[in-house]
C-alpha cells in the first residue's frame, strides 16, 4: 500500500509519544486507508475500532484537497453498502450506468464489504471509456475498476514486484532462501528428490509410486500405469449402442456401429478410479511383469486415455497371481464394479468365483 499510487493512510495522533534516543515517535490511536482517484474516493477499513464520523471527517478533507489540487470534482458524499451493489449517475448513458464497484487489489488484502457501509464520493464526471461492459449485453454487467494496490517492494534487494508469493512475504524470489517443488510450484520448507524431479512432501505422497515389478519409486510422468478391465460381452455390446442412440437421436450414429468406440467403451466403463499398478520405463519390468502375471501367450495392450496411453489387462488374462496382486481394488473399494460384471456375465467366471 504505501506504494500505491492511489492509497492514503489517515491517522489519529495521541499527545503521549514515544521518545526513542533523540527521536520522538507519536502514539497513532486510529488508522484508516482512503482509495483517491479521479473517479472516486472511498474509505476503506478503520483500525483497531470503526469509528463513521472520523472517516466521514477524512473523506470530505480528501474531497476539498482533491478540488483545490488537481481540480478533481466529487458528487456529494454518501454512505456506500456493498449490498446495495451498483452505482447510479445520472449523467451517465443507460448503458454505462448502474455499474459495480471492481477494487483491484492484486496480492494485498481486500477490506471492501467488511463494514456496513463505506463512505465514498464519485467524480461528476466519470468517462464511459473507464467503465468495463455493457447493459447493452444481458452477459456483459457493467463495472467500474479501481486499481489500488501499489508494487511490492523486496525489503532485501528492494526490487518492485508483482510477484511477491503473498501478502506476507517480503522478499522476491531471488533473494529467498527457499525451495520450491517442481510439480506444484508451491515453495516448501522440505523438498525430497526423485528422478532428478524436487517435490514437496505432498506431491511425494500424491505423486511418487512404486514399480510393480522391481519396487523402485518413481515420479508419476516416469512410469506406466495399469488397468485391468473385463471384456464387454454381446449383452453388454447391445446394451451401449442403445443407451447411445436414447441419449444422442440427432447425433451420430456412428459409435453404434464402430468397433474402435466400442473397444474404447470397454475401457472407459469399467476402468476403476485409479490404477491398478505401475511399472518403471524399464522395457525388462514389462516383460517380467506378462512373465509373472498374465497366462503363456497373453500380451497387454495400450489404450489412449486423456493424454495418455495406459497399458490394460483383460481379466481373462490373468493368472492366478495377477488375480491376487492386481484385482484388490475390484474386491476392497468398488461394489458396483463387481456388480456389473455379475449383471453383464462378464468373463472371467473364476474370477467372480473367488470375490
Amino acid at each position: 500500500m504505501m506504494n500505491s499510487k492511489s492509497v492514503i493512510i489517515a491517522y489519529l495522533a495521541g499527545n503521549d509519544g514515544l521518545r526513542i534516543g533523540d527521536d520522538y515517535w507519536n502514539s497513532k490511536k486510529w488508522r484508516q486507508l482512503f482509495v483517491v482517484d479521479h473517479n472516486i474516493i472511498a474509505g476503506v477499513k478503520d483500525y483497531p475500532y470503526h469509528n463513521e464520523d472520523l472517516g466521514l471527517e477524512v473523506v470530505k478533507w480528501l474531497k476539498e484537497l482533491a478540488a483545490e489540487r488537481l481540480n478533481w470534482q466529487y458528487e456529494n458524499i454518501i454512505p456506500f453498502s456493498f449490498d446495495d451493489n451498483k452505482v447510479h449517475m445520472d449523467y451517465l448513458l443507460d448503458e454505462k450506468n448502474d455499474f459495480y464497484l471492481n477494487f483491484q487489489n492484486r496480492t494485498m488484502y481486500n477490506d471492501f464489504g467488511c463494514l456496513d457501509y463505506h463512505w465514498m464520493c464519485f467524480s461528476t464526471n466519470i468517462d464511459p471509456e473507464d467503465i468495463c461492459g455493457s447493459n447493452s449485453f444481458d452477459w456483459c454487467n457493467t463495472y467500474l475498476p479501481i486499481p489500488y494496490s501499489g508494487f511490492s517492494q523486496c525489503m532485501i534487494c528492494g526490487r518492485l514486484t508483482f510477484d511477491l508469493e503473498n501478502e506476507s512475504c517480503l522478499a522476491c524470489e531471488e533473494c529467498q532462501d527457499c525451495l520450491r517443488c517442481d510439480s506444484c510450484g508451491e515453495i516448501a520448507c522440505e523438498i525430497s528428490s526423485i528422478d532428478g524431479i524436487q517435490l514437496c512432501e505432498y506431491c511425494w505422497d500424491n505423486r511418487v509410486y512404486e514399480c510393480i515389478v522391481c519396487g523402485d519409486q518413481h515420479y508419476d510422468e516416469n512410469l506406466s500405469s495399469i488397468y485391468v478391465i473385463p471384456r464387454l460381452t454381446p449383452q453388454f455390446e447391445d446394451d451401449i449402442r442403445q443407451h447411445w442412440l436414447i441419449e444422442n437421436p440427432y447425433g451420430s450414429y456412428g459409435f453404434a456401429n464402430s468397433r474402435s468406440e466400442l473397444e474404447q467403451a470397454e475401457y472407459n466403463f469399467f476402468k476403476d478410479n485409479s490404477p491398478n499398478g505401475w511399472i518403471c520405463e524399464d522395457k525388462m519390468c514389462l516383460e517380467k511383469f506378462v512373465e509373472k502375471y498374465l497366462k503363456p501367450g497373453e500380451r497387454p495392450h495400450l489404450r489412449e486415455w486423456r493424454w495418455d496411453k495406459e497399458i490394460c489387462v483383460y481379466l481373462d488374462q490373468l493368472n492366478e497371481d495377477g488375480i491376487c496382486d492386481l484385482t484388490d481394488s475390484f474386491e476392497n473399494d468398488n461394489e458396483s464394479y463387481i456388480n456389473s460384471f455379475r449383471d453383464y456375465h462378464c468373463q472371467p467366471t473364476r474370477f467372480i468365483e473367488l470375490l
